[in-house]
């Protein structure tokens, strides 16, 4: 399904790397900070590294000042494998106190989630739970939505954060169009709003085929929609009222997932040329961070951004890095992969979600791993 192209690149990513995850685990086990192959220090890499932080930059797209040497933060780290081997994980989050993580399982058909469990940090335990929202999945009939899968909903932004609202897709009214079989031709979708019970849908003033992610913003009075499309991705930023549409970042392309910062003024993306970059949504700057930098976390204060790291654009494992806004510093926090007394994990590019306490994160590891260290 086209809007889902992230979610099921990250998973048959993640397929690739089961064994180095496998092996006896405990329920805790100390890991090494040895230095990865994948982990070359970034002053080796052509155009990689941050320029001057965003607060003590020209407010210009185009200004730039030399890219200092990320500096190493090695360590020992604590890991935890909070779901069973070969469990698909649909998806993850973090409560707002750091306490407890949230993650959903697949079913067979790895298009419906089959159970949420909630894993507390304190005690170790793993139990199941209702779904966090009550949403009706008959909804999506009811609105003539197109193509509408779990991640989508709950890990994608298709259900805004309070349960209030939902985004999607859907063909014109009255649509009947065939084409032919060697037809060359893009399915008209629209995007539409509407509230999560079905009621008050609006169709967007976007064109906006395919929704692969939604960001809700201004008191979900606004939605940032990421629009799959031949050639690439766009972004454009919606009223829910359907009254206007604008595209933020000025024919900036995106490749992978989204993030948004915590005062709602930036966008942290990997560009389509693999240059992990921070945007103002008033278009004022650009501040490139890494070259091949993946899953934008941003700190809770807004000046810190972690992310994946890769090495070279095919590399499937990733170091964890730290981007201080302040200091216009990369760090190495997490090299890849980690070594223990008993086994190597790995973390590929994937799902991964920082802890809001910044002492830890999850990410995919043949099932859903917890790796924590000193804050």
């Amino acid at each position: 399904m086209p809007r889902t192209r992230f979610c099921l690149v990250f998973l048959v990513l993640a397929g690739l790397v089961l064994s180095a995850c496998s092996g006896n685990w405990g329920n805790e086990q100390a890991i090494s900070s040895t230095p990865s192959p994948y982990s070359k220090p970034t002053s080796s890499l052509v155009a990689v590294g941050p320029t001057h932080a965003i607060g003590k930059s020209t407010p210009t797209s185009t200004r730039q000042s030399a890219m200092p040497t990320a500096t190493s933060a090695p360590g020992r780290f604590r890991i935890v494998k909070i779901s069973e081997q070969g469990q698909g994980i649909a998806g993850a989050w973090w409560s707002e106190d750091g306490r407890s993580v949230v993650f959903a399982t697949w079913g067979e058909s790895y298009e419906i989630i089959e159970a949420w469990w909630r894993y507390t940090i304190s005690t170790g335990k793993r139990q199941p739970i209702e779904s966090p929202l009550d949403l009706n999945p008959e909804i999506w009939t009811q609105l003539e939505a197109s193509d509408v899968d779990d991640v989508f909903v709950w890990f994608g932004g298709g259900l805004s954060p309070s349960g209030a609202r939902v985004v999607y897709n859907r063909l014109p009214a009255g649509y009947t169009y065939t084409p032919a079989p060697d037809e060359v031709y893009l399915t008209p979708y629209e995007a539409w709003t509407a509230r999560s019970d079905g009621s008050d849908a609006v169709k967007l003033q976007c064109y906006c085929r395919h929704i692969v992610q939604a960001i809700w913003l201004d008191q979900e009075r606004k939605v940032i929609l990421i629009c799959g499309d031949e050639g690439g991705n766009g972004v454009l930023v919606a009223d829910v009222d359907g009254n206007s549409c604008v595209p933020p970042l000025d024919g900036l392309g995106v490749s992978h997932r989204v993030a948004l910062s915590p005062d709602e003024t930036k966008l942290a993306f990997p560009g389509l040329i693999g240059m992990l970059q921070i945007v103002s949504l008033d278009g004022s700057e650009i501040q490139p961070v890494a070259r091949w930098g993946y899953m934008p976390n941003w700190s809770p204060d807004g000046r810190r951004l972690y992310y994946l790291h890769v090495v070279e654009e095919f590399d499937l494992l990733a170091d964890v890095r730290v981007y201080d806004l302040d200091t216009g510093v990369n760090s190495l926090l997490i090299p890849s992969p980690l070594h223990t007394s008993k086994d190597t994990v790995s973390i590929p590019i994937g799902t991964f979600v920082v802890s809001p306490l910044e002492n830890a994160a999850v990410f995919k590891c043949g099932g859903l791993c917890l790796v924590t260290w000193a804050p």
